[in-house]
């Protein structure tokens, strides 16, 4: 397969808006806002990552910032997205830096849940799991049930990422925290009212 050339910064359009919803210690729940190249609203899917962990190398999520992202291809995951660069670390090729850490290979791939599947990469979903519930009440990751099918509904929202906007080549994402919170400070229930009132109307639960 081909994969298409990253395009020069200067032209890259931000296609996703990524809120961060709750982190309970174990999971990060967010929604993806996809966007056309004139920012208009396509779909909304849901995604789990590690919690934060201070932006440690495999065990916590990324920082919330503006990154660089590709399409990128690999044995393990086919088609998938690459997070190369973003604004903390002056967009260095696959140094993604935040509080004192510097990342790389950071991915949008597959993954129902978090733990288990992620490193530091985030993977999108149709919905949140809310059918099955970990010790603190929380959703299970994304999908409708783990392991089947939400596995394969993460694989199938990969693809629908894929159909929108593996083309591109490269574009830009902004990661950011539900009301403009510090990564601590995110609700750590799914229950929590202001993580109810983000997802109004946008069929996530």
């Amino acid at each position: 397969v081909n994969v298409p050339k990253e395009k020069p910064q200067t032209d890259e359009k931000l296609r996703i808006k990524m809120t961060r919803l709750m982190d309970d210690g174990t999971q990060t729940l967010g929604v993806m806002d996809v966007m056309d190249t004139e920012g208009n609203h396509l779909y909304y899917l849901a995604t789990v990552e590690l919690p934060w962990r201070g932006n440690k190398n495999n065990v916590s999520c990324i920082p919330t910032d503006l990154f660089r992202v590709k399409s990128h291809e690999n044995q393990k995951y086919s088609k998938c997205f690459w997070l190369i660069g973003n604004s903390q670390g002056g967009y260095k090729f696959n140094q993604l830096m935040g509080n004192g850490y510097t990342r790389g290979a950071v991915l949008i791939h597959r993954a129902p849940i978090a733990p288990g599947w992620l490193m530091g990469c985030i993977g999108p979903g149709p919905k949140f799991n809310t059918k099955q519930k970990n010790a603190i009440g929380n959703p299970k990751g994304i999908g409708t049930h783990y392991l089947e099918p939400s596995k394969q509904e993460s694989f199938n929202s990969r693809g629908k990422l894929v159909d929108t906007l593996w083309g591109e080549g490269s574009f830009l994402m902004d990661i950011s925290n539900l009301n403009n919170v510090t990564t601590d400070q995110l609700p750590k229930k799914f229950s929590d009212s202001k993580v109810q009132k983000f997802l109004e109307g946008k069929n996530l639960r």
